[in-house]
């Protein structure tokens, strides 16, 4: 149940790599700043029920609690602490107990409408815990100890364990034997446990679950493993060996043959009558934990932390089957959203178009989101299930819009607050010259054309094998190109037309078999200049537009997955692991990493200091130009680093901070209040040796003194400064 929880934890989070590359004495290349347009909630690590009711209790990440009153159907969030929740077991009606980080213990009495704090001397991770009745507990470490109680807390027995293998489940069979997964080892202890003793070590990563209905019968599941089986006290133990285990999560458990199981990757794996002969549905997301209301025959699960392999999302998910698992209703949803798209019309307003890709969830929601603050805030403008994720958004004006998914199209004529659905097509991209006339182009290697908005579609036909078609770009309604991928050859092509599409031709066709497959995107600036990218790394170059295109030279072979002509000296490229390349006046290709472990889907600049990417991870970039150092007019460079004092000071309303760099080193100059909160951000680059003065703008702050501290690697100070009005 939790061993993902343990990964999570032991690996670091993804940084933002600031922008530095090749920076000159008074600029530097300026930051991308990840936004998250669709907030996402907490990711459900633990799931149970209160027996013979229809409430249900799922604990997450932050603290936080689900709860439902009616087996699954409507949730309420509550805040219960502050740290990470791991595990939740229920006992009888109203009794309950959760755990997490940070030795954090509560309990309930009213089946989870109020919790208090239990109490433990230990601020380790909690990863599992169990109870036998209302008093008799047990708690599972990260550091491979296990803590019993027998009378609700007051006292607790820490046992003799084999290793310091994490404990991933617990589980009673009597007050006397306790079973224990930890690491990929099965433990067990006979006096109720104080002392515990290895079983078998399995052929897994970790385990995750472990259950027993009997002293004789019992399970467990492991990542990267099987479910396994033992009818005679753990002495010897059968596997199903059937080809999806690969990341079973938690065990339902109702007879020795009668099993279910639910996986990481949204599969409800299970058997009925033997234990060796199994089948499977997929319900798509990612899951952590089900539980089996069993006196009405109701199945719940949830999850939302992405699957072990790293694919997916963070956020909440949860859904419920009422026919033994066959069919699942999506109840809770909230996963982090693949954002493949993002558009423009100027620096403040723009969209953001994704959701959760079709191959892991066909009823997950389209999502639309739109800014009017370049970035900075985000709002739902649509959110449809059914679909199976947008791949494009384009709009003309602040009124008339589209969006393109796997399945269907979608149109609005008052900036998003009413959608209608215009074609049950595939499209992975559009271009529109007006309210009226566009076109889209999909996986099927058919271009459609609209004359009225987008309100029917008329097919028109690639050359023949033209099978995945990714980019189309018109600059009037005559002149347009088309990217994609020829299936037979295996090579990525350039479509061209001069007749609105009435007639299509293969521009450009791969006569070598490395470098050009399958050319994600195109842009061009008019009607003769263009730039084409594909997954090898590839860039396509064109200024004769309807006649030739030249390869010209990358800077290395990292996938592009999109480019943005954002005039003849700034060109933009982006693709995997968040790799994003500027093309400038001097015609070499800039290159930084900005969040690596994520692929960066869209890139769009309105100009050269408002550009924008969407990656597969549910985050927007907004790039933030280079903030204004002035040099001094000096060669000397400074024998030591040093934060001078602002000139004037009083001041009203702006002064000067001067400082000097012994070397080059990335530097933060920060303003606060004197209560500490961030008022400014004045550098945040990496800056060579000399002396600079960046200039304070005060005039929307009230007179007060102020700090600014100034940090870099080998150096940090901090000064006051006096605002008078």
């Amino acid at each position: 149940m939790h061993y993902e929880e343990v990964i999570m934890k032991t690996t670091s989070q993804s940084t933002i790599a600031a922008l530095f590359i090749a920076i000159a004495a008074c600029t530097s290349w300026g930051d991308w700043t990840p936004v998250q347009p669709i907030p996402i909630q907490s990711a459900i690590n633990a799931i149970d029920h209160f027996p013979s009711t229809t409430v249900v209790a799922a604990v997450a990440d932050s603290g936080i609690v689900y709860r439902s009153t009616d087996a699954g159907v409507a949730w309420d969030r509550s805040q219960v602490a502050a740290d990470d929740l791991n595990d939740i077991t229920c006992y009888g009606d109203q009794f309950a107990v959760i755990a997490g980080d940070n030795g954090t213990v509560y309990m309930t009495t009213s089946s989870g409408s109020s919790w208090s704090t239990l109490t433990i001397a230990s601020s380790d991770h909690i990863l599992s815990v169990a109870v036998l009745d209302d008093s008799i507990l047990a708690l599972g470490f990260s550091n491979g100890t296990i803590w019993t109680t027998q009378n609700r807390g007051d006292t607790w027995t820490i046992g003799t364990t084999p290793d310091t293998n994490a404990v991933y489940a617990i589980d009673y069979v009597n007050a006397t034997e306790i079973w224990a997964a930890a690491g990929a080892t099965a433990w067990r202890s006979t006096n109720g446990g104080t002392e515990w003793n290895t079983v078998r070590t399995f052929d897994v990563d970790n385990l995750t679950d472990v259950e027993f209905l009997d002293q004789q019968v019992g399970f467990v599941c492991g990542i990267g493993g099987d479910v396994f089986r033992t009818l005679d006290n753990g002495t010897t133990w059968d596997s199903t060996d059937y080809y999806l285990m690969w990341e079973p999560a938690s065990l339902v458990v109702q007879d020795s043959s009668t099993v279910r199981v639910i996986d990481r990757r949204g599969y409800i794996l299970r058997c009925t009558g033997s234990f060796h002969s199994w089948n499977h549905t997929r319900i798509g997301g990612n899951y952590s934990d089900m539980t089996y209301l069993d006196w009405q025959d109701i199945f719940v699960a949830a999850g939302g932390q992405g699957d072990f392999w790293g694919a997916g999302g963070y956020g909440t998910i949860a859904a419920r089957s009422t026919d033994q698992g066959d069919n699942w209703t999506y109840t809770m949803y909230n996963q982090e959203m693949h954002i493949r798209s993002v558009y423009f019309l100027n620096e403040n307003e723009g969209w953001a178009a994704g959701g959760v890709d079709f191959q892991i969830s066909t009823t997950a929601p389209e999502i639309v989101t739109h800014t009017t603050d370049g970035g900075s805030t985000w709002n739902t403008i649509l959110s449809e299930s059914g679909g199976g994720g947008l791949t494009d958004v384009y709009f003309i004006d602040s009124d008339t819009g589209w969006a393109a998914g796997s399945s269907r199209i979608w149109r609005t004529n008052n900036g998003g607050m009413d959608w209608e659905q215009t074609g049950t097509v595939s499209a992975n991209d559009l271009s529109f010259i007006n309210n009226q006339e566009g076109w889209q182009c999909g996986l099927s290697g058919t271009i459609r054309h609209t004359t009225n908005g987008g309100e029917t579609w008329d097919a028109q036909y690639a050359p023949s094998n033209a099978d995945y078609l990714y980019s189309i770009e018109f600059v009037d309604n005559q002149l347009g190109w088309c990217t994609g991928y020829n299936w037979q050859n295996h090579t990525g092509i350039i479509l061209h037309t001069l007749n609105g599409g009435t007639d299509w031709y293969y521009q450009f066709f791969e006569t070598n078999t490395t470098g050009f497959r399958s050319i994600r995107s195109i842009d061009m600036w008019d009607s003769d200049r263009g730039i084409a990218v594909s997954i090898y790394g590839t860039i396509l170059e064109t200024t004769t537009g309807d006649t030739t295109w030249a390869e010209i030279t990358a800077p290395d072979s990292t996938s592009l997955n999109s480019v943005s002509y954002q005039d003849e000296n700034n060109i933009l490229a982006a693709g995997d692991d968040g790799y994003i390349i500027i093309k400038t006046a001097g015609g070499s290709w800039q290159v930084d990493t900005v969040l690596s472990e994520h692929r960066i889907m869209d890139i769009y600049a309105v100009n050269e200091e408002h550009r924008f990417a969407a990656t597969d991870q549910g985050i927007v970039l907004v790039y933030t130009p280079p903030q204004s150092v002035d040099e001094n007019k000096t060669n000397t460079i400074p024998n030591q680093f040093t934060l001078q004092q602002n000139y004037p000071n009083p001041f009203n309303p702006t002064t000067n901070i001067h400082f000097d760099l012994l070397q080059s080193a990335h530097v933060t100059i920060t303003v606060y209040n004197v209560l500490g909160q961030k008022i400014a951000t004045l550098i945040n680059d990496k800056v060579k040796a000399g002396h600079y003065t960046s200039a304070f703008d005060g005039s929307d702050l009230a007179s007060g003194i102020y700090l600014y501290r100034m940090v870099t690697d080998q150096f940090s100070d901090t000064k006051k400064m006096v605002l008078l009005k």
